[in-house]
C-alpha cells in the first residue's frame, strides 16, 4: 500500500435537501460504511421550524359573540372581532428569515329542538396561512427587483364546508365563504422597511353569511347558540430565507422586467 494513502471510515455526512455534500474521501481507502443523512423535506418551507403557539386553543359559544344580535342575511356580518396580540409581538430578522402565521379553526353547530336541517351547516373549518417576508415596495424597486418592504400576505387557504342542502342531503363544498368562518387580519409592523421590525399579529375575524344554498336565513335562527362552540388556534413559524413566496416574487418580477419572455 502507498505510503500517502490513509483509511478513512464510519464518516457521517448531513446534506440538505438539494445540496451537495463532499464526504472527503479522495486519495483514502474505506475501512467502514459511509453513511449520508439528508435533512427532511418540509412542505412549510427551507428548515421551517415552530417558533411558538401564539393564540393557545379557544372554545367561544356562539352565544358570546355578536351572532345574538345580527339579522340573518346574505350579507356578512362581522360577529367577533380581530385581536391585537400584542403580547405576541416578535423581532423579526429580515436578513435571515421569512415568517408563517398558521390558523386553525372549525364551527361545530349545536341545534335547537324540531330544526329542520335543510340549508343549514354541519361543520365548517379550515386551514389558513399568512407568510410574513420582503418585497418591493415602489415600481420602482420593482423594476430594480429590490426587495426593501415589508408584508404580510395571505399565503394559502385549505376550506371545508359540510353542510345539509335544500332537500336535507348532506353534502361538502371547498368553500367558506357563507354560513360561520374567518377571515385573516394582515399583522401590522414598527417599521414598513426596517430588517429587524417588530412585527403585531392578529387574529382573524369571525363572520356569518346567509345563503339559500348553505345557510338559509330561515335556518340560522335554528342554531343552538349556547352550545354551537368555535374553535380557534394559531401559531408563528420561521423558515429560511427565500423558503416560500419570495421565490415566486422573484419569478413574477422577472417576466414584469423581461415581459416578452415569461
Amino acid at each position: 500500500m502507498p505510503a500517502t494513502i490513509t483509511y478513512k471510515g464510519n464518516t457521517i455526512a448531513t446534506a440538505a435537501n438539494n445540496a451537495t455534500k463532499t464526504l472527503l474521501t479522495a486519495g483514502k481507502y474505506l475501512e467502514g460504511d459511509v453513511i449520508v443523512t439528508v435533512a427532511p423535506w418540509n412542505h412549510l418551507g427551507d428548515e421551517a421550524e415552530l417558533v411558538e403557539e401564539i393564540y393557545p386553543k379557544t372554545a367561544t359559544a356562539l352565544s358570546s359573540t355578536g351572532f345574538s344580535t345580527w339579522t340573518p342575511s346574505t350579507t356578512a356580518g362581522t360577529i367577533v372581532s380581530a385581536q391585537t396580540l400584542s403580547s405576541k409581538a416578535f423581532t423579526a430578522d429580515f436578513t435571515q428569515y421569512e415568517y408563517l402565521l398558521r390558523w386553525r379553526w372549525s364551527v361545530v353547530p349545536e341545534y335547537t329542538a324540531g330544526a329542520t336541517l335543510k340549508a343549514q351547516i354541519d361543520r365548517e373549518c379550515a386551514e389558513q396561512w399568512q407568510v410574513i417576508c420582503k418585497r418591493p415596495n415602489s415600481l420602482a424597486n420593482i423594476q430594480s427587483e429590490n426587495f426593501n418592504g415589508n408584508a404580510c400576505i395571505t399565503y394559502f387557504s385549505a376550506p371545508l364546508l359540510s353542510y345539509y342542502n335544500a332537500s336535507g342531503t348532506k353534502t361538502y363544498t371547498h368553500s367558506i365563504s357563507y354560513g360561520i368562518y374567518c377571515s385573516v387580519t394582515a399583522a401590522t409592523f414598527s417599521s414598513t422597511t426596517s430588517n429587524t421590525a417588530t412585527v403585531t399579529p392578529k387574529t382573524p375575524s369571525w363572520a356569518a353569511r346567509c345563503s339559500s344554498t348553505y345557510f338559509s336565513t330561515t335556518s340560522a335562527p335554528e342554531l343552538d347558540q349556547a352550545n354551537t362552540k368555535l374553535y380557534l388556534r394559531g401559531e408563528l413559524y420561521r423558515l429560511k430565507l427565500k423558503g416560500t413566496v419570495r421565490h415566486f416574487y422573484e419569478d413574477l418580477y422577472d417576466i414584469y422586467n423581461d415581459p416578452t419572455n415569461p
